[in-house]
């Protein structure tokens, strides 16, 4: 917005001076008002998006988008990728299924310990007469249970702590196969993203060179403000194609990051 208000009074001058025609300065003060008009739009976007962010977080400063890989990860990230056992101790879904499973096997160990009733002892003292006028008399009385069938009574308790530890397995095989798919394909993202902000910079090198010399040829009267507009507009295109490739890039290390466990 800067740069076309700099050029609208530049060329404005030139009129006065009789270097350009009146035209050119309605259209190169159009096209600042136009670019107030984009710096407005996008200023409310910015405040809107801010009043989210405290709503969400009840944070008032926004965060930084800048977010860095794992050392271990950003200098071998294939071997991560096929080897999960170097996330697998961090990884918050992947422990919440191991601890499942872990749970199972303690439940059924405990109910194969547990396959009969405990055997039972019992002893009593008992004090009586056989007659009246005979002295009293003192029995001790011994009781012993040994609980029979304990295998057919503890049969339905196993077979229900080994279903239980099969789904906890199974839901943890799951959550293994799940997570090196989301790891796959947030690894893909990121080349992606990465070749993409590549691009956008070289485009945005290239538009910054192109736009400085067609503002020089136009300072000189060698071409004419249409194609000064064109050459800013491209820069103008290129520099947001970049600062949202950029943007692009930090999305998707935070979302390799979240598949790898990672809190942001």
């Amino acid at each position: 917005q800067l740069e076309a208000t700099q050029l609208a009074d530049d060329i404005e001058r030139r009129v006065k001076v009789g270097d350009l025609a009146r035209v050119d300065a309605l259209q190169a003060r159009a096209s600042a008002q136009q670019a107030q008009g984009q710096l407005a739009q996008s200023d409310a976007a910015l405040h809107r998006a801010l009043g989210l962010w405290r709503a969400l977080t009840g944070q008032s400063q926004a965060a930084s988008l800048e977010e860095a890989l794992p050392n271990a990860v950003a200098q071998n990230q294939a071997a991560t990728l096929l080897n999960l056992q170097a996330v697998q101790n961090e990884h918050p879904a992947l422990q919440a299924a191991q601890a499942q499973v872990h749970s199972a096997q303690a439940r059924l160990a405990l109910t194969e310990a547990d396959r009969r009733d405990p055997m039972e002892l019992g002893l009593g003292v008992t004090r009586e007469r056989a007659a009246a006028g005979a002295n009293m008399e003192t029995s001790v009385r011994f009781a012993l249970r040994i609980p029979l069938g304990g295998d057919s009574r503890n049969a339905p308790k196993l077979a229900a702590a080994r279903a239980e530890l099969d789904a906890a397995q199974a839901q943890a095989d799951a959550v293994v196969r799940q997570t090196e798919a989301d790891i796959a394909s947030a690894s893909a993202d990121l080349d992606a993203a990465r070749n993409q902000e590549a691009l956008a910079a070289q485009r945005a090198a290239l538009s910054m060179q192109m736009q400085a010399l067609v503002a020089k040829s136009h300072r000189l009267g060698e071409s004419d403000l249409p194609t000064r507009l064109r050459a800013d507009n491209e820069k103008f295109d290129a520099d947001l194609s970049l600062a949202r490739a950029r943007i692009a890039l930090q999305r998707a290390i935070s979302l390799l990051n979240q598949s790898l466990g990672y809190l942001p």
